[in-house]
């Protein structure tokens, strides 16, 4: 009787096994190609998922065996960058360790590298990285007045309104950094110098989603080189020093907006950030204005529910 010789196969082989299995092939004939049992070709179609996983993160489908380190020398490439982001105080969040792994791997030729929230949070894990809020913010959000809110007061304003006259508008600001960064346990999660060319865009949309309103954009200079030759702007313009909204903005936007209101027959609840430069004595016949109790905005924004984030992608 001879004696049965057992086969280790590459990545690339089960690779190739899932794809004639994708095609209907039968496991008896493929088994009988790559000269295994059928019972291992069983074992590769049940981890189908975790084979084409590494197979998109392995630099080396010809190997045997799995390497628990073919992600190493990315992994303290980003540990290294991360120690000297952290030294000069920039903020880092999740979404830009992601791109910046990426990065590193392209530069050492891993071009099929991609990174996974997993990955990313064993990372983290090893290195005891945690999130935390940056010192100097305002103080953390209020939870109990914002649920109280949302029940004894929001609910009680849309009873009067159908969804598509409820609105609700906030600031954004261009290339703001995060209020809060991956740390180091332990460390101080220190403020970085804030950058300085920044616009503020107003953003309002009703709550189903089906009116968009034109966003108010402010910025430093009246007549900036870009607007060179440009008779009109889509959107409405105004210009400060610092490229903040002011109270007299504010009150020019919702006097705009009320006549256009007015005009359509419409009456409508626009939920406000709470902010000093957002005044409330606006003569207004058909936009009602209902600002957020204070310290509550992370927490009940409708704006800040991933419109804001998904508007900054586009740009």
């Amino acid at each position: 009787m001879s004696k049965r010789v057992c086969k280790t196969l590459t990545l690339a082989e089960k690779v190739e096994i899932l794809r004639k299995l994708d095609k209907k092939e039968s496991q008896s004939s493929i088994a009988l190609q790559f000269g295994v049992n059928q019972s291992e070709i069983s074992r590769i179609r049940k981890n189908k998922d975790n084979i084409f996983h590494e197979w998109q993160n392995n630099s080396h489908p010809t190997r045997k065996q799995k390497k628990a380190g073919i992600l190493k020398d990315v992994a303290e490439a980003l540990l290294h960058w991360f120690s000297h982001a952290r030294s000069r105080q920039i903020p880092v969040c999740g979404p830009l360790l992601i791109e910046k792994a990426t990065q590193l791997a392209e530069g050492m030729g891993l071009v099929d590298f991609k990174t996974i929230s997993g990955w990313l949070e064993r990372w983290k894990d090893r290195h005891s990285i945690k999130f935390k809020k940056q010192h100097g913010e305002k103080q953390d959000a209020d939870d109990f007045s914002a649920e109280r809110w949302i029940v004894e007061v929001l609910i009680d304003l849309m009873k009067d309104y159908q969804h598509r006259d409820i609105f609700n508008e906030t600031g954004l600001y261009w290339r703001a950094i995060p209020d809060g960064t991956l740390s180091f346990k332990g460390a101080e999660a220190s403020v970085a110098k804030i950058v300085k060319d920044q616009m503020t865009l107003l953003l309002s949309c009703n709550m189903n989603g089906s009116e968009k309103l034109e966003p108010p954009v402010i910025g430093k200079s009246r007549n900036p080189c870009c607007f060179k030759n440009v008779k009109k702007l889509p959107v409405p313009y105004e210009a400060n020093k610092k490229a903040w909204m002011t109270a007299e903005i504010w009150k020019g936007w919702h006097i705009m907006l009320d006549k256009k209101m007015r005009l359509n027959n419409q009456k409508v609840l626009m939920l406000c950030d709470n902010c000093a430069a957002h005044v409330c004595d606006v003569n207004l016949a058909n936009v009602k204005l209902v600002f957020l109790p204070p310290n509550t905005t992370s927490l009940i924004q409708p704006m800040d529910q991933g419109i804001i984030a998904n508007f900054k992608k586009t740009l």
